[in-house]
């Protein structure tokens, strides 16, 4: 499970930069090909999809109710506050950004986001990318809080 796990905070973070990217790719598109950055938001909905798969199946060995698991180690610890609000928070929010991102692909793809009178679209799309990276980077810390204090075996 650790390895899952690994593989899972690692994907998160390649997401995370590929956000960034995306957001400059956004903002300034302007005499270049759109190519690169539909491209981008297409492999970042793969990722992200993959990523939350892998994400649920070590949460299913997180939350499994016996007494060695992560999740009772955190209710029975001093900070059961990491399971109760940081957990809850993290399950549920890492499944919104797959269709945030499905969003942001139907805008680069629909409209050309260089051209002037397409402004507005343009900035739809870095907005898309930029609540995606706020998100990724919370449900990185949430992870890296939730693993500091009962590491997934």
């Amino acid at each position: 499970m650790i390895a899952w796990a690994v593989i899972h905070g690692f994907l998160g973070t390649l997401f995370a930069m590929g956000l960034a990217i995306a957001i400059w790719q956004a903002q300034f598109p302007a005499h270049r090909s759109l190519r690169p950055l539909q491209v981008n938001a297409i492999l970042l909905t793969v990722l992200v999809t993959v990523k939350d798969f892998l994400g649920d199946i070590v949460y299913v060995t997180y939350r499994k109710d016996i007494p060695s698991s992560a999740r009772s180690l955190i209710l029975a610890g001093s900070r059961p506050w990491v399971h109760e609000i940081v957990m809850e928070y993290k399950e549920h929010m890492a499944h919104f950004l797959p269709a945030i991102l499905l969003v942001a692909v139907a805008v680069v793809f629909v409209y050309d986001i260089r051209a002037p009178e397409n402004r507005t679209a343009r900035r739809v799309a870095v907005s898309l990318f930029a609540v995606s990276l706020v998100l990724a980077l919370a449900a990185l810390f949430m992870g890296a809080l939730l693993t500091s204090t009962a590491p997934v075996k």
